[in-house]
């Protein structure tokens, strides 16, 4: 990535696992493509929210719908990504 800013960052063993099962599953070259991808995601499930939009995942036979609970508490007024 050109003009990148790099990052250092201490992962548990837990977040380690997880980089790697995204990587394996998505055939991700690496620990950083799968950080940014992961972070995208997370952007956009975040700001899909703040506009009060909520999660729902159907199972392959249509016979359960699961709602996720909020991914962050709102600190911040809606429609406004500033801290």
């Amino acid at each position: 990535m050109k003009n990148g800013i790099r990052k250092n960052v201490v992962l548990s063993p837990i977040s380690e696992q997880r980089i790697k099962d995204i990587r394996a599953k998505n055939d991700i070259g690496s620990d950083a493509d799968a950080i940014r991808e992961a972070l995208k995601l997370y952007d956009e499930l975040m700001q899909k929210q703040i506009n009060g939009f909520t999660l729902q995942i159907t199972s392959p036979d249509n016979r359960q719908i699961e709602t996720f609970r909020p991914l962050f508490e709102p600190r911040i007024a809606r429609n406004n990504t500033s801290p």
